[in-house]
Formats: structure tokens, sequence, C-alpha cells
């Protein structure tokens, strides 16, 4: 049996300098966005907070989608056609006294503090709020006052944002007692920063002791051959 061998001069292969310089260019480029992004994703599962301009810019959307809220429940209880305010409705949850309500049927609900303050209001701003690190969620709390301003309860809304500005995903009431202070930072989801810090400071940790054992067998070795040296003087 015969076997045909092909050979392709070199110049052939590699592309013309031109492109080649181009085709190198294009894969260093690569590379330093894929390093940039690496280290942008571990500063914000570090918690590293968006900066604070591109935190208020949320506000005003925020704040007025849950005056919306608070407007509709009050005008229309029962049948107020909330789930305009949800983006994307298919995961819009509504969440009251252990119950949860999802997608479109959220236009039923009933808001027991919207019905127990009459003339009431939400408050303009939130009292607790964050920009998730990645910059793709609202978290926030709202309270809700009666016509005295005594508070009533309060809300816990994430909200995403579409082409409009920022919208609700989930709103849950809550007691206002449990208002927290603040939001604690997070990075793509509530809880996923202070695992990855343990993480991290652990597989720091050894690395710094397989670092301190390299370190130490070296200067073992550079003692073994200065001894050696001194004896055959």
């Amino acid at each position: 049996m015969k076997v045909w061998v092909f050979v392709v001069p070199l110049a052939l292969a590699l592309p013309a300098p031109a492109g080649a310089q181009a085709w190198i260019g294009q894969v260093v480029g690569n590379m330093a966005a894929q390093q940039a992004a690496a280290q942008r994703e571990h500063e914000c599962m570090m918690g590293q907070a968006q900066p604070a301009t591109e935190i208020e810019e949320t506000r005003a959307s925020s704040d007025a989608a849950m005056r919306t809220y608070w407007a509709m429940v009050q005008a229309n209880p029962g049948k107020a056609q909330l789930s305009r305010l949800f983006w994307p409705v298919s995961r819009a949850q509504w969440s009251a006294g252990g119950k949860t309500v999802t997608g479109a049927e959220i236009d039923h609900v009933s808001d027991p503090f919207a019905a127990r303050a009459p003339g009431g209001r939400i408050e303009a701003v939130a009292s607790a709020y964050l920009r998730s690190g990645d910059g793709k969620r609202v978290e926030g709390y709202w309270l809700a006052r009666d016509s005295a301003g005594l508070p009533v309860g309060a809300y816990r809304a994430l909200l995403n944002r579409d082409l409009t500005g920022w919208r609700l995903v989930e709103l849950s009431l809550v007691d206002p007692a449990s208002v927290p202070a603040s939001v604690t930072q997070y990075c793509h989801k509530a809880g996923d920063v202070e695992p990855y810090r343990i993480a991290y400071a652990e597989m720091e940790a050894k690395r710094a002791a397989k670092n301190a054992r390299k370190q130490a067998e070296r200067a073992r070795r550079e003692a073994e051959r200065a001894a050696k040296a001194g004896g055959l003087r």
C-alpha cells in the first residue's frame, strides 16, 4: 500500500506577516480581557461595592417603582394588575404572611399594609439599600406608614433592570422591626461573598504555607552546600 505524504512549506502554513501580527494582537487582547474579567469577578466576590455614582443612579427608578406599587394597592385592592410592575413576569414573586404568589397571579393580591393604612404613605426613599456587586440587581427596604406617620409594615424588594429602568422581580411584606440598618454586600446573590472570602483565605494560607516550606527547603540545601564547601578547604 502506498502512503502519500504531502509536505506543506512552513511559510505557507503560517499567516502572512501582517495577518500574523493581527492574530497575535487578537490573542493577546483576548487574554488581557479574560484576566481583567477574572480580576473584576474576584473583587466582586470579595465584596467590593459598585461606585457610589452607580448605586445612586438606580435610586430614582427603584423609589418610583415602590411608590407606584403603593398607589396601585391602595386604589384597587385585589385587582390592581400589579404584574405590570414586575419583570420578568415569569419570575415574579409576591410574599406575605408565609404565602407566596407568582407570575400573573400577583394581579389579584390584596396588600394588608395598604388595607391597614388608608391615606397612608410609603417612604420616599429606602431605609436600607444595595446594588449588587455585579450591578445586575437592586435590593432595598421601604417602610409603609399610616396617616399619623406610624409604621404599619415594610417591603423588601428585589429589582432587575429592563429597558425602561428598574422593575420589581420579588416583593416581600415584612415586619418593620426586622428591617436591617443596611443590606449586606453581595456579588451575584445574597450570601455569596462570605463563603468566597473564607475559601480564598484558606487557599492563600495553603499557598503561603507551601511557599514557606519551599523556602525552608531551599535554605536547608544552601546551608548543606555551604557546609560541604567549608569542609573542602
